[in-house]
């Protein structure tokens, strides 16, 4: 298992600038934020345009040293066709993505509600689903179960110390610290321009957008019941929900 307590757990393997890292994120997790984060930084530059489009991300984003391949509107193969990519996205929605000793992982995860909540707008907003209290139901229970078995691959079961895994709450309210991680995770010769990364935090306006309590489906009977299906894996991974009392 990745140590939760040990947020320098991961080890990273290659010798690089920056090491060639895949960033397996559980869907609904801050990974958009992540990466504008490590694509202002490594550009050195808090204007560098972020990611905000499919087109954009039909193209590997070059950013200094950093090269990054969002995977499902590039190439969708991994590793990245193009040799140069050194951060690539990957959701692992078969849960067959291999682990490797000789690679390195940035694991990003979520409270299971609060992903799958943001989850289903995301697919209603894209036309994906069709809005209904009964298909959101749906959703939630085919959701939940593929965050266990997430969390369970990624993160309570992991075999290696190749890997850093990140909250989407530290992502949040522990930003600095939390970029300064995955910063040194990649590229761990880098000594740490304060000025900038203070410059590239503010650029983005980083704080929590919506509250699971504000959903119109919200159903505390019905959210205790998702909670209590993957209870033993929120438990071993010490997370708290923002909004419902335990």
């Amino acid at each position: 298992m990745l140590a939760m307590g040990n947020r320098h757990a991961g080890t990273r393997l290659a010798s690089e600038a920056v090491a060639k890292t895949n960033c397996v994120t559980f869907p609904r997790s801050g990974h958009t934020l992540l990466v504008n984060i490590l694509l202002r930084y490594f550009a050195a530059d808090a204007s560098f345009p972020v990611i905000d489009s499919e087109d954009v991300c039909r193209h590997v984003i070059r950013a200094g040293v950093l090269s990054y391949c969002e995977f499902y509107f590039h190439c969708k193969q991994t590793p990245c066709i193009d040799e140069s990519t050194n951060l690539q996205k990957n959701h692992d929605f078969s849960l067959k993505l291999k682990i490797s000793p000789w690679a390195n992982y940035i694991v990003q995860y979520r409270f299971p509600l609060e992903s799958i909540v943001s989850w289903y707008k995301f697919e209603l907003d894209s036309g994906l689903i069709d809005d209904s209290a009964a298909n959101w139901r749906r959703f939630a229970w085919a959701k939940i179960e593929f965050w266990r078995n997430f969390a369970r691959k990624w993160l309570i079961d992991y075999p290696f110390s190749n890997a850093l895994p990140i909250d989407y709450h530290d992502l949040i309210y522990r930003v600095r610290q939390t970029a300064i991680e995955a910063i040194q995770f990649i590229s761990a010769n880098t000594t740490i321009n304060e000025t900038l990364l203070k410059a590239v935090i503010d650029s983005l306006n980083i704080r929590p957008k919506n509250k699971m309590t504000d959903f119109k489906y919200y159903d505390p009977v019905f959210f205790d019941a998702l909670v209590q299906e993957v209870r033993q894996e929120i438990e071993i991974l010490n997370m708290k929900s923002p909004d419902i009392a335990e």
